[in-house]
């Protein structure tokens, strides 16, 4: 039998994607968000940088320690390479180690479509 791969974004989680200057794109709760269809799938240039902040208050996501994060990075990835995409995924927030995961983490993904 093979083994289950959760591809969710944690529980009780909030996204936020906006452009450098802020202006939001998205703001969601749903774990099954796709990153690729709702960032890339119509738009037109191959290459694209966003800002993802995520925040949880579910009970398993305590702090942003390197489990929590390599988690999510992990499926940013996913996301991405899945439909053909490469992502640079590069931490912004500071002092993760003491941020509790209610508070946002945020990263600068620099994604290119690899297919166009």
């Amino acid at each position: 039998m093979g083994s289950t791969v959760n591809y969710h974004w944690p529980v009780r989680m909030l996204m936020t994607i906006t452009n450098k200057r802020g202006k939001v794109f998205y703001r969601t709760k749903d774990r099954l968000f796709d990153l690729f269809d709702n960032l890339m799938a119509w738009w037109s240039p191959a290459t694209r940088t966003v800002y993802l902040s995520i925040s949880s208050k579910g009970a398993d996501w305590k702090r942003w320690d390197d489990h929590n994060l390599l988690a999510v990075e992990s499926l940013i990835r996913y996301d991405f390479n899945f439909d053909g995409c490469s992502v640079k995924v590069e931490r912004l927030t500071a002092s993760a180690r003491a941020l509790p995961c209610t508070e946002p983490f945020q990263w600068r993904l620099r994604i290119r479509d690899t297919a166009r």
